[in-house]
């Protein structure tokens, strides 16, 4: 799922197939949410999984497939003055390869897109920019890796976006132990991306898989670990500080009611000072975590947001994003109405 503002965008890689798909809805004045474009790629295939993963910003609707011709791919969908939704772009990178799985994670913010391969490279992962120029075509201008990349890190398991910096997770990586996890702050610099930090936790221990999913908005970054704690999970804030550009941690976040199987920070996100954190393991039945940042960088949990028609298994919260005052959460195993079982459905949050 993805969100900004009265837009919202949620992926069905399942449909038709698993050609897959994506859905756009928008608030219209009086609240309510009404579905707005089904969006499907000019040249779908069977198997193409569009809709694995997806963001959204202004105008554009960023949708990974990475399952397309092989190797993977993204699709750049844009509105129009009408509110038509149409594809705009079909990115691939420049040494695309067979089992990439380009478009595995994806985020977007204004003209830049970041598109992760998890796979390239024997795993050790890459991520992609592509920016969009003044004639509006979108062209790749960078490809990240890590600085100490290794096989099977699976960098680009999880990307983030804002303004000049670029989150990317390696849950994967060895540092702390077998799969203790990391991530990864890239910095552009008058065109030029470059890697200037390398995230690890305080306590991190192998088989935490810190970096299974990452955040960032505007100096804070969020990065869960969602087997620390022998499967209770953790999420970390991340300040990048002023006056040497460097990122520390600056509090674990932990639920209220935290158990061990709960894989809390199995997804993350964050505006401002809000935090939404993901364990679709809570209860067998999933909920997400509403957390406000203070000054201190003391993150104090506000609410915790479940189903209204919360059921076993239905991986509520598997995905989760916030804009403003509303948080959307996915739930890709729940039943449906005159649908059918595991047909999937998004919940909206907001301000009563």
């Amino acid at each position: 799922v993805g969100i900004d503002g009265d837009y919202a965008g949620s992926g069905a890689h399942g449909r038709d197939s698993a050609a897959g798909a994506a859905y756009i809805f928008e608030r219209s004045a009086g609240g309510a949410w009404e579905q707005k474009a089904k969006i499907l790629a000019e040249d779908a295939n069977m198997g193409d999984k569009l809709g694995w993963n997806v963001a959204i910003s202004g105008d554009y609707v960023l949708v990974g497939a990475p399952e397309s011709s092989e190797t993977g791919a993204a699709y750049i969908f844009e509105r129009d003055g009408a509110g038509d939704w149409g594809q705009k772009a079909k990115l691939v990178p420049d040494d695309s390869s067979a089992g990439d799985e380009f478009g595995y994670s994806v985020a977007i913010s204004g003209d830049y897109a970041v598109i992760a391969s998890v796979s390239n490279n024997s795993d050790a992962g890459a991520a992609y920019i592509f920016e969009r120029s003044d004639a509006g075509n979108w062209e790749q201008t960078a490809k990240l890796i890590a600085d100490d990349w290794s096989n099977e890190d699976k960098f680009g398991i999880s990307v983030a976006i804002s303004g000049d910096f670029v989150v990317v997770g390696a849950y994967y990586n060895d540092d702390a132990g077998t799969s203790s996890g990391s991530a990864y702050i890239f910095k552009r610099d008058g065109g030029t991306w470059s890697q200037t930090a390398k995230l690890v936790a305080t306590d991190a221990a192998a088989g935490d898989h810190f970096g299974r999913a990452v955040a960032i908005s505007g100096d804070y970054a969020v990065v869960g670990a969602h087997l620390q704690g022998g499967g209770s999970g953790k999420a970390y804030l991340f300040e990048r500080k002023e006056n040497d550009g460097s990122w520390a941690e600056v509090y674990q976040i932990t639920t209220d009611d935290s158990d061990t199987a709960d894989q809390f920070g199995m997804t993350v996100s964050i505006s401002g000072n809000y935090i939404v954190i993901g364990t679709s393991k809570n209860s067998n039945k999933g909920a997400a975590y509403f957390f406000y940042k203070n000054s201190d960088n003391v993150c104090n949990q506000l609410y915790k947001l479940t189903a209204s028609d919360a059921q076993d298994v239905d991986r509520f919260a598997n995905s989760v994003a916030i804009s403003g005052d509303y948080v959307i959460c996915g739930a890709y195993l729940v039943d449906v109405v005159d649908s059918g079982d595991n047909a999937g459905a998004v919940y909206v949050f907001g301000p009563n």
